[in-house]
């Protein structure tokens, strides 16, 4: 039990013994832990050394991409939406952006009503007028691989 505690989370395995060929045989089963306490790791080791994954018959390392994937689940995050509190609208290419809402009037029916200030925070391009990661990577991409600012299929 003292290897046990030695988890984060707490493990708690469930030991069955038996008797088969005048041997005995002792099992440990251990349940897996709920999604949102994952990775399971040893404290000794910590989180980033401590984390295995079950491939095949072998335990390997738990990569950084791995651990933080459970972490971005947990907590919620959402990289992409992360907003630059030091740049406005004023940052996007203004020749993209017209393209971009063309093309979601066109083929969004439902937001061709809106104003543009709404359709941007609605698609995840801004929030409270501030440009996401998302929103400047799409409009970036769009302006340099778009002839003569004519958005093709991105959308």
């Amino acid at each position: 039990m003292e290897q046990a505690n030695q988890m984060s989370p707490i493990v708690r395995p469930l030991f069955t013994v038996a008797e088969w060929d005048e041997m005995i045989i002792v099992s440990a089963e251990i349940a897996e832990c709920d999604v949102f306490e994952k990775p399971c790791f040893y404290k000794g080791a910590g989180r980033m050394r401590g984390s295995y994954i079950r491939v095949g018959d072998a335990d390997l390392p738990m990569t950084e991409y791995e651990i933080y994937s459970y972490e971005t689940f947990r907590k919620k995050l959402n990289d992409e939406l992360r907003t630059f509190d030091r740049a406005d609208s004023n940052a996007f290419d203004h020749t993209a952006l017209d393209s971009y809402y063309l093309k979601v009037k066109q083929t969004k029916i439902n937001l061709s009503s809106l104003p543009e200030e709404q359709i941007l925070q609605l698609q995840g391009i801004t929030d409270n007028k501030k440009p996401t990661l998302a929103g400047l990577m799409l409009l970036e991409f769009t302006r340099k691989h778009t002839p003569h600012s004519c958005v093709s299929r991105l959308w």
